[in-house]
């Protein structure tokens, strides 16, 4: 069963393993760069939610929605901008890919929700940086793990 926090480590295992990538990142968009400056391109993403889907009686599956974000540094005269956004969609792909296809992710039943849509940013988060974002569902079975005892309150 995958919870929260594995699904956070297999990004940042996707991350590691990827050759452009050079740091990841967790949180609300307002902390990128708040601590210290990070190698780019980075891999920033954030828990945006989650809600438990029902199949007939009973909950099937849980379902998580994370903003992801992709972004590099931009020279100052912009001229390797579109370089930028091309390799930084092309990040955000192989990252749902491998959400999509790698092994450990079908043996866990894990699997990404219908169609991803991306949208594009330039100079964002006080930083010459320009990149993509964009929401994506993650999909696991959901395995009860309450015990036949009455919650007491």
């Amino acid at each position: 069963m995958s919870t929260l926090n594995i699904i956070i480590s297999k990004f940042r295992t996707i991350a590691d393993n990827h050759l452009q990538i050079k740091s990841f990142g967790i949180g609300d968009a307002w902390e990128i760069g708040a601590s210290s400056a990070s190698l780019t391109p980075e891999l920033w993403i954030n828990p945006t939610g989650a809600f438990m889907e029902k199949q007939d009686t009973a909950f099937s599956s849980t379902v998580y929605t994370f903003n992801m974000k992709c972004y590099d540094l931009v020279d100052k005269d912009e001229l390797n901008e579109n370089e930028v956004l091309s390799d930084c969609l092309q990040i955000l792909q192989d990252v749902v890919s491998e959400f999509s296809t790698a092994e450990d992710m079908q043996l866990n039943n894990i699997l990404v929700n219908s169609s991803v849509s991306f949208l594009p940013f330039t100079e964002s988060f006080d930083q010459e940086v320009s990149g993509w974002e964009a929401s994506i569902e993650i999909i696991q079975p959901f395995n009860d793990c309450s015990t036949s005892k009455p919650i007491e309150r």
